[in-house]
Parts: C-alpha cells; structure tokens; sequence
C-alpha cells in the first residue's frame, strides 16, 4: 500500500530535522552495509561464475576480502557521523 510508504517517509523527513546529522547519509550507508551483506553471502554460496568455470577458493577469499573492506570503509563513515554530532554537542 503506497500510502503507508507515503506516511512512512513524511514521518522520517519531519523526524530528521530534528537531529543534527545527514539522516538520509545513515540510511544510504545501513543500505550498503545490507548490500554487501548479501553480496558477500552470494559470493560465499555461489559454485560458478558467470562465464560457467568454477571459482577457485583464493577467487572467492579476494571477492570476500574486496567486499569486506567496501564494509570497512562503509562503517568508518558511520563513525565519523557520529564523532561530528559528539562534536556538536559539546
């Protein structure tokens, strides 16, 4: 139902003036933590690749690996988010 997502989202744009940070910043990076979330299980089930041979499991390690660090980076922008608002209350 469209409207409930209509109320949802005027409740989140009201609600996020009222906090002293990029609410829609948190949201995008909780997406991509969720992102790569399931990427990396994909990558961690998967048997072939697209062009049909097998992956090694040194393949695997290095895409795990890659994503894992996309997670990293993802997570230090969370925490400098909240290192400013720690900031700005003092």
């Amino acid at each position: 139902d469209l409207s409930y997502i209509n109320k949802a989202i005027t409740q989140i744009l009201k609600e996020s003036k009222k906090v002293n940070f990029d609410i829609k910043a948190v949201i995008e990076i909780e997406k991509g933590m969720k992102d790569v979330s399931k990427d990396i299980k994909v990558i961690y089930n998967a048997k072939m690749k697209d062009d049909g041979t097998l992956f090694t499991p040194e393949e695997k390690r290095d895409l795990i690996d890659d994503l894992y660090k996309t997670r990293i980076g993802l997570a230090q922008k969370g925490l400098q988010i909240i290192k400013n608002v720690e900031q700005q209350d003092k």
